[in-house]
């Protein structure tokens, strides 16, 4: 990965917001999150739903084919702690969500039934999915500094906790965000350790070594002076953003 783009070069001035040709227009307001804040939200393009968390527990879902008039479809109520991440993964089928209760819960958006349980020994903070065919996804949390890889459809109990296929160790810091490439086989975490760590992630018969061998990182982007918030790919993987708590956003090639 190569910084493309200086963290603070391109700075929006309000001229030259004035002067833009896009509008910004409120299309629609919800009071749904009223009495909690709103923590995690995600928008699939395959499919016209908004899946979004709040910090009592609750995950909200939205049909959105009309944006002047969305529909709230269903309100999931399985998590007994605050939703931490929502993703709407497998081009919109499935919905998954992790929470701070040391669980993470898979869904299918179409028939709104939950359809698997990931536990671990504590507060779940962060997730990610890999393309559907392989029907893998990542999941960090408080639980130690490692991310945990699983295989849905075949999750194993070991001592009250679900059995990762795989995991990833190199952070000294809990992990806040991470995104995986559309290819699948490259995905990025950030923590609370100042670093942003690149790992390969070993697909079809590859995948699988089990937990006691942990995969080491490939790269590190370079340190940076605050915390990453968050991390994502762009829709061909050749590009990544990185936004930190200094107020400023990276823009990085993936060669």
């Amino acid at each position: 990965l190569q910084d493309i783009v200086s963290p603070r070069a391109a700075v929006a001035t309000p001229a030259a917001i004035a002067s833009a040709e896009a509008v910004d227009m409120l299309l629609h307001s919800t009071t749904a999150f009223v009495n909690t804040p709103l923590v995690s939200l995600d928008i699939n393009p395959a499919m016209p739903f908004i899946a979004a968390s709040s910090g009592d527990g609750y995950l909200l879902v939205w049909h959105i084919a009309s944006l002047l008039n969305p529909q709230m479809v269903h309100e999931f109520t399985s998590h007994s702690d605050k939703v931490t991440a929502v993703k709407l993964i497998h081009e919109g089928r499935h919905i998954i969500s992790s929470s701070r209760d040391f669980s993470a819960h898979i869904y299918d958006s179409g028939s709104l039934r939950r359809l698997d349980t990931i536990r671990q020994r504590g507060a779940l903070l962060s997730l990610a999915a890999v393309p559907p065919e392989q029907n893998i996804v990542l999941v960090a949390g408080t639980d130690g500094y490692d991310i945990c890889a699983y295989r849905l459809g075949v999750l194993t109990m070991v001592d009250n906790c679900t059995e990762p296929l795989m995991r990833f160790s190199g952070h000294s810091g809990r992990i806040v965000a991470m995104d995986v490439s559309p290819a699948g086989n490259i995905f990025v975490t950030a923590s609370h350790d100042f670093s942003v760590l690149v790992w390969e992630l070993p697909l079809g018969s590859n995948a699988g070594r089990g937990p006691s061998k942990p995969y080491r990182p490939i790269g590190k982007l370079s340190s940076a002076d605050a915390h990453v918030l968050s991390v994502a790919f762009n829709a061909d993987g050749s590009q990544m953003a990185t936004c930190s708590a200094d107020h400023s956003v990276s823009l990085w090639k993936v060669k």
